[in-house]
């Protein structure tokens, strides 16, 4: 039910019978708008824009008062500035002329509120609301329809209510016509509607009184005549300025200025400049026989509206209400309206401001009293806008910060972020940098924005001010606020990776706190929590978590628990018990979804990937955290690109795309760095010495490493990443000693951990340098753990992985029976293990897969490299692909030197990084093995991993060519001829087509003439064995090689003319000629003449 307030924020202004009727402008009006219900026009907007005073808001009021349209009124006020009031209310004035209007749109405004708690990109909601509005205008509107919007310069600068009434005016429906009454040209995009002409205006020089209005407005009011003389007087200083003219003279009753005007304060310079003269004839004229009138107006100056109730309160009175009527019925300025039951009254604003001013400036002790006394009244009645100015007005900030404080808590939470912020604003600077209450309150906006760094001093100044409060001597509400303000503050902490000491501090707040503080136990606990899963310690972590969450209770829809229910799902996914975590991180997500949380969703949206990851869903992960960090660069959240940037480039290191993963952590360490992520940092540094490592860089990784600043216990997660990342790097540079000291001091920590994914990691690594060491019964019981706690976290994709990187553990595995998991997940069985006293393989040897994978190498035409028969189509850059081949061509090991002279001999200085970069992706393709580098040279050695399972067409060509030829030497035609039909099968074009360098191009000649050769002994084996067709086929394909081949020629003619087609050799012949006249400038040879001359005699040949 609405407030009777809002009833008459929404009701048409009141008409008096003693009204001047404008009837030009009238005119002008109802030119544009439709005459009945049923009919259009091409008008969406009649817009009046004058300074107050010019009788705008009664002009409409008799406008409409003409109309047979329905007309909805809404009368904007100061509280309309947050965009969801605004919308609220514009929803609500539609329906007060059709109560059916858009049933679904307030569960779409409530949605759309919440999207915008966090939010700083609010165009697509709010777009998306406005789209809702205009649908329900079109649907559920049947007849024309005006829209009053009155005091539209008060929301003029609110960029949120632009963008609405910008999308709403471009897309009106054209049964609808909004009417907008400002005193400031609207701040709107019109360009578009002026074009068009859907846009007609009324502005101050058509809305000023004439010399014949105020002469008719006199004797409508039943003053004196006034004369000629007293009409110049009238229009001179006022220049048709009614508001002025009324006044400042006794032209009848008040009641024709708008009754809906105080909603704005008047400051008008045309009658600023006049004010002494103004106020002194109404106190000396109007109010010289109504002292007890003019008393009570000036007490009542401060209210906007003026009720029985609240002026019974401000003056301790119980006349109230036969004054107002009495000053109502005397036109002293005041007018009522009534809408159900409820009356209210108001005093016009000029003369309002001109009493408040006397009042504080005769009386200024009265006036603070009399606010004192609306702020008591409105605060009960939870006007919690009005209780804050009244409570400002009388210059208790105390109190008016008190109000703030409960007020703002059940405003946050439900969305209205900007009414918050409004309220702060309405305070002085100095009140807002000594308040507590104020200082803790500007805090929590910032963190509801993550702007953590503007929330620090505010904090700090807070607990310093709170503190010396103690010492002057303690109150509870004191003790409550430094226990919020404590445990704000561990927030802060936590973010600097100080988790022990934000424990501390939220020790100390539930300290302070009395036990009906459940909500402040709930945030402590749950700080605390999260502080001790990254700690390590995640059994304690979740019962504290699940402590706050009994204090919170499940049922809410609040930032907080939807946090709560993310920090569980979090670290329930970190232990390894995925059921449980996929139950809080649906909670999570549902409730962030109900808010609108965009920031949380991403969030959760990220562990969504970690898990995937985890399974072996890698391919989907990544597509995820690609859709995850354009929405959060498009929603300004680095806090979250960041964390999605880190878990991609991990997602990238498990595919073995280091230097893609190497990127993303260098973007993410630069985000983290400005936001102050202490915690993102250091893993960062660890992912990017990872990365390092991984390509080779050990010297650049531990730099990295000695970069990770950890401020929290040894046990902590920090700690244990950052020292599988050290143990990593001495693993790859084969201090296996050194290595295994590292790997082993982990051991206590993972188990304290349960982090199931990273400790597998730990322990195969650790497992392979047990290997290296001749530990092998420690090193198999070591892949014994590893069994277990990939069984029980569903990690076997981990376990692959691990193994591929580091193959020198598949020893341990062949100690005793392969182990479960191992089995299951089908890993390639590891190289001999060798008895005690045996020469133990280097790092190196042992990194040798035994798996023998198939290997395709196609060179003739387009050049293909096919593994297990898929396709390499990731060589990174054309040079891979083109070493990869010259290296196959030449078999033998080429120094460096004359690979970039021969494939690149033009490139510039850059030319050294550019070789190592394509080595590099090329040992990423083919296998480190098999590019090897011995004395400055390189040379593939494609055997070091395939051994003899692999097919390369060249080598295939060149034996069944020889084959071929010893069939021939032994005059056993149909031997050759199966071996050169299979030889010519592999010949798909010339060797090695798209290369253009010179290094190629006399293998390309030789397989050429092998091939033209091979086409030349199956036609001849064909013609004799009478199988002329496909003798006729060979030698066609040899002309497609080579026109000018006059042996072709003479072989097709010839076969023409065994197959009775004599008039095609013919025709041959005369082709041939044709060809070597314009190829050679020669004449076919004498064979080919001889033939030809046969021919053309039908003579036989044979």
């Amino acid at each position: 039910m609405l407030t009777s307030y809002t009833q008459r924020k929404l009701a048409p202004p009141p008409l008096t019978p003693k009204l001047l009727h404008r009837s030009s402008i009238i005119q002008a009006l109802q030119n544009v708008v439709p005459t009945s219900s049923s009919a259009q026009t091409n008008y969406k907007l009649i817009l009046l824009c004058a300074p107050a005073g010019y009788g705008k808001t009664t002009l409409l009021a008799d406008f409409a008062n003409h109309l047979q349209l329905q007309c909805g009124w809404y009368f904007l006020s100061e509280s309309d500035n947050d965009i969801w009031v605004f919308v609220e209310l514009f929803i609500t004035c539609i329906r007060q002329c059709y109560p059916q209007f858009g049933p679904a749109l307030d569960s779409q405004l409530e949605q759309a509120r919440f999207a915008l708690i966090n939010d700083t990109h609010y165009f697509d909601h709010l777009t998306a609301l406005t789209d809702a509005i205009l649908n329900a205008i079109e649907n559920d509107i049947p007849n024309h329809f005006l829209l009053f919007l009155c005091n539209y310069h008060i929301v003029n600068e609110n960029e949120k209510i632009r963008l609405f009434m910008n999308h709403l005016l471009l897309n009106l429906p054209k049964h609808c016509t909004m009417i907008i009454e400002t005193r400031a040209f609207p701040a709107l995009d019109l360009t578009k509607l002026v074009v068009t002409g859907q846009v007609f205006g009324l502005g101050s020089n058509s809305l000023r009184f004439s010399t014949e209005e105020i002469l008719a407005l006199s004797q409508l009011q039943n003053s004196e005549t006034l004369a000629e003389k007293e009409l110049k007087q009238l229009i001179a200083p006022f220049n048709g300025w009614i508001a002025g003219i009324l006044l400042g003279t006794r032209l009848g009753n008040i009641q024709f200025l708008s009754s809906q005007s105080f909603i704005s304060t008047w400051g008008s310079p045309a009658i600023s400049m006049d004010r002494q003269t103004l106020f002194a004839y109404l106190a000396n004229e109007v109010f010289k026989q109504d002292l007890e009138a003019y008393a009570f107006l000036k007490d009542t100056s401060l209210l906007q509206e003026m009720t029985s109730d609240i002026c019974d309160y401000l003056l301790d009175s119980t006349s109230s209400a036969k004054m107002l009527m009495y000053v109502e019925q005397q036109g002293l300025f005041v007018v009522r309206s009534e809408k159900e039951g409820q009356q209210f009254f108001i005093c016009h604003p000029v003369l309002r401001e001109l009493f408040y001013a006397e009042l504080a400036q005769q009386q200024p002790d009265r006036k603070k009293h009399l606010h004192q006394r609306a702020a008591h009244f409105f605060f009960a009645q939870q006007n919690y806008e009005e209780a804050i100015h009244h409570a400002l007005g009388a210059e208790d900030d105390e109190n008016a910060a008190q109000i703030v404080q409960i007020a703002a808590q059940q405003a946050l939470a439900q969305g209205y972020v900007e009414t918050v912020i409004r309220w702060l604003h309405m305070f002085a600077l100095p009140m807002l940098e000594r308040s507590p209450v104020l200082l803790l309150l500007q805090a929590k906006i910032y963190f509801l924005n993550y702007d953590y760094l503007k929330a620090r001093p505010l904090l700090d100044r807070a607990c310093t001010l709170l503190k010396d409060k103690e010492v002057e001597g303690s109150t509870l509400s004191t003790t409550v606020l430094l226990a919020e303000v404590f445990i704000a503050q561990s927030t802060l902490l936590f973010r600097d990776g100080a988790y022990s000491k934000a424990q501390e501090l939220c020790m100390q707040a539930i300290q302070l706190l009395p036990e009906n503080e459940k909500d402040l136990y709930a945030q402590a606990y749950q700080r605390m929590g999260i502080c001790s899963c990254l700690q390590g310690d995640y059994l304690t972590g979740i019962a504290q978590m699940q402590q706050a969450l009994q204090l919170k209770g499940s049922q809410q829809v609040t930032i907080q628990l939807a946090h709560l229910h993310s920090g569980l799902a979090n670290a329930y996914t970190v232990i390894g018990t995925l059921a449980l975590a996929d139950h809080h991180r649906s909670r999570a997500i549902t409730l962030y979804d109900k808010l609108g949380d965009t920031r949380g969703r991403i969030n959760n949206l990220i562990w969504i990937t970690i898990a995937k990851r985890n399974r072996g869903d890698i391919e989907n992960a990544i597509a995820m955290l690609l859709d995850i960090i354009a929405s959060a660069q498009k929603e300004q959240f680095p806090s979250g690109e960041a964390y999605a940037k880190l878990s991609l480039s991990e997602a990238y290191q498990l595919q073995g795309a280091f230097e893609k993963a190497l990127a993303l952590s260098e973007e993410a360490l630069i985000l983290a760095q400005q936001i102050e992520d202490s915690y993102l940092e250091n893993h960062l540094l660890c992912s990017l010495a990872m990365s390092y490592s991984f390509m080779g860089d050990t010297h650049t990784a531990l730099l990295l490493i000695e970069r990770v600043q950890i401020k929290t216990t040894s046990s902590s997660y920090e700690t244990f990443y950052r020292e599988l990342t050290r143990g990593t790097i001495l693993l790859l540079q084969q201090q296996y000693e050194d290595a295994h000291s590292c790997f082993s001091n982990l051991e206590s920590i993972v188990i304290q951990h349960n982090n199931r994914a990273h400790s597998l990691s730990a322990f195969i690594r650790l497992a392979c340098c047990q290997v290296a060491l001749g530990l092998y019964q420690q090193a198999y019981q070591t892949m014994q753990t590893v069994s277990k706690r990939a069984q029980q976290g569903d990690l076997e994709h981990i376990v692959k992985i691990e193994v591929q990187r580091f193959p020198l553990v598949r020893q341990a595995l062949h100690y005793e029976p392969t182990t479960t998991i191992l089995a299951e997940s089908q890993l390639e069985e590891g190289p001999h293990i060798h008895a005690p006293g045996e020469v133990q393989p280097t790092y190196q040897q042992a990194c040798i897969s035994v798996h023998a994978p198939t290997l395709q190498i196609h060179t003739f035409g387009e050049p293909a490299v096919l593994i297990d028969g898929s396709p390499v189509t990731h060589w990174r850059m054309a040079r891979s692909q083109e070493l990869y081949f010259f290296l196959l061509d030449h078999d033998r090991a080429i120094s460096k030197e004359h690979i970039i002279a021969t494939l690149w001999p033009d490139e510039d200085d850059t030319i050294q990084q550019t070789f190592r970069s394509t080595v590099y992706h090329l040992r990423k393709i083919i296998g480190q093995e098999c590019l090897v580098y011995i004395g400055n040279a390189y040379q593939l050695r494609l055997d070091a991993v395939y051994g003899n399972a692999f097919w390369y067409d060249v080598a295939v060509f060149r034996q069944y060519y020889t084959q071929a030829q010893q069939a021939l030497a032994e005059d056993d035609d149909q031997t050759a001829y199966n071996y050169i039909t299979q030889m010519l099968s592999c010949y798909k074009g010339d060797y090695l087509l798209p290369f253009y360098n010179n290094w190629c191009h006399v293998r390309r000649d030789e397989l050429r003439r092998i091939y033209v050769n091979a086409r030349k002994e199956i036609a001849f084996i064909t013609w004799r064995d009478e199988n002329f067709d496909e003798s006729l086929h060979h030698w066609q394909q040899l002309l497609n090689i080579d026109d000018c081949s006059e042996e072709a020629h003479y072989g097709l003619m010839r076969c023409y003319q065994r197959l009775g087609k004599r008039e095609l050799a013919i025709r041959q012949y005369q082709h041939c000629t044709e060809v070597l006249q314009r190829e050679l400038s020669i004449t076919p040879g004498p064979t080919l003449q001889k033939l030809y001359r046969r021919l053309i005699q039908t003579e036989e040949v044979y």
